[in-house]
């Protein structure tokens, strides 16, 4: 039997049957499993959760499992996802929320050993950024001591033109006789400016050129797309330390159209809308209090509950672009509806959600699941997979298939 309790009558030995709708942001790998400790009911706590659904017939009055004797629970799977307590203090955290906003994340595959750049280089470890290579009037070569340097690779927003000029210029050079790498370079040159188009729109985003050069970025995108056979492996961002808005609009925009060709029920003209919809899917997070965007920990009730807004922000916002409302309005008010009627904004269920929505709101988990926070490591693509699995009632099924089948071109 399944019983609703409130989160203070959870105990050791009763069975979790499921969280509310922030499973997301828990530090457990699935949402079916007996609770063995104490730590786990403090987790579910501290993420303001209320409520949780317990199956009566599992749960057993089982003495608390020790962290030393039990190698073989989720326990142990949740320590692996480097779950911790983040004693920053108020100075460091007001710099790192200024700091974020001067800085631009680049991939680090785009900087090629032995050639040049003109622009300093940092990196960005959990909160603090720190300068890596600083340019003074000399061109820095990219070194292999560079490139191994552990963190999220970041430059000042102001050298934004030169990157691009440096991407450029490796373009032009067609890799000689690699056409493989300049395929690469190529398609990593997309990905890098639609990265940089769409942070200087959320720093902007009601700027309405900003908007339309959208379309030209997903144009691109799905041109790549077709042409290369759905491997989009070079088109994706791979955030192994950090979340960013930006990166991950454009990763979910890749992914959505990407899913949508590999389905061959769309149209030309759908398919160019699913893309813009899901690059544009958070552009209500503008609006979103910094230190509640970029908080280095896991969300409470009332962060979370303003978080949610972002939806319905988007929507306030692209409504003054009315030329793109009616076309990308699924995607981006539908992202976060499930169709168990778990959702939000509107907790639409099944058949009320169209099918752009279920395309995006699926990419948009995958993508949330696979990227890393400061609290909590990325999962790899078959773990975001599996838990998705686990929660498949909310999702659609045949997307979940055939967004397995394209997700053969990326390898952990």
């Amino acid at each position: 039997m399944i019983k609703k309790i409130p989160i203070e009558e959870l105990c050791v030995g009763m069975y979790v049957d499921s969280i509310d709708e922030k499973w997301i942001q828990t530090p457990f790998l699935l949402h079916h499993f007996s609770v063995t400790t104490q730590k786990q009911i403090a987790q579910i706590k501290e993420l303001g959760i209320k409520h949780v659904h317990v199956d009566t017939d599992k749960s057993s009055h089982l003495k608390e499992v020790s962290e030393v004797g039990a190698s073989n629970n989720l326990e142990d799977k949740s320590d692996k996802l480097n779950i911790q307590t983040l004693p920053y203090t108020q100075e460091e955290l007001t710099k790192y929320y200024h700091d974020i906003n001067l800085f631009t994340h680049i991939d680090r595959d785009t900087l090629i050993k032995g050639s040049f750049i003109d622009f300093s280089v940092y990196i960005k470890k959990d909160i603090k950024v720190h300068i890596l290579q600083k340019y003074e009037s000399k061109n820095i070569e990219i070194t292999d001591l560079l490139l191994s340097t552990e963190g999220d690779i970041v430059i000042e927003k102001e050298s934004t033109q030169k990157y691009r000029n440096y991407l450029k210029d490796l373009s032009e050079t067609k890799s000689l006789n690699e056409p493989d790498k300049f395929k690469h370079i190529r398609q990593s040159i997309i990905r890098e400016n639609s990265k940089i188009l769409m942070h200087e729109l959320l720093d902007d985003p009601r700027c309405g050129d900003k908007i339309k050069e959208c379309r030209g970025s997903v144009e691109e995108i799905v041109d790549t797309i077709e042409k290369n056979g759905i491997v989009i492996k070079d088109l994706l961002t791979i955030n192994k330390y950090d979340y960013y808005t930006y990166t991950h609009s454009v990763n979910v925009c890749v992914l959505s159209i990407g899913l949508a060709l590999t389905l061959g029920t769309f149209t030309e003209s759908e398919i160019h809308s699913i893309g813009m919809g899901a690059l544009l899917h958070d552009i209500g997070k503008s609006s979103i209090p910094i230190e509640i965007l970029n908080k280095p920990s896991m969300l409470n009730e009332k962060e979370y509950s303003i978080m949610r807004q972002h939806v319905l922000m988007a929507n306030k916002i692209l409504s003054e672009q009315k030329i793109l409302l009616n076309e990308i309005y699924h995607p981006v008010m539908e992202h976060h509806e499930k169709l168990t009627g778990g959702g939000y904004p509107k907790g639409l269920k099944d058949r009320q959600i169209h099918p752009w929505g279920k395309l995006v709101s699926l990419i948009d988990a995958y993508d949330a699941l696979t990227t890393a926070r400061p609290y909590k490591r990325a999962f790899s693509p078959f773990e975001a997979l599996s838990v998705i699995r686990q929660q498949l009632n909310d999702f659609d099924h045949t997307y979940f298939v055939n967004l397995v089948k394209i997700l053969g071109s990326i390898t952990d």
